[in-house]
């Protein structure tokens, strides 16, 4: 239940991301991907 509503917030963010600048793509995506990282090394 709740990887379904965290990948529909990324997915979210992925798109908002592709339409917004390259150094705030970088932003978004550098957190996001230490929160994945943290999420699939803890579980």
């Amino acid at each position: 239940m709740l990887g379904r509503i965290i990948s529909a917030n990324l997915k979210f963010i992925l798109i908002a991301a592709k339409k917004a600048p390259k150094q705030v793509q970088s932003l978004i995506e550098q957190p996001h991907q230490q929160f994945l990282d943290t999420i699939f090394l803890d579980s």
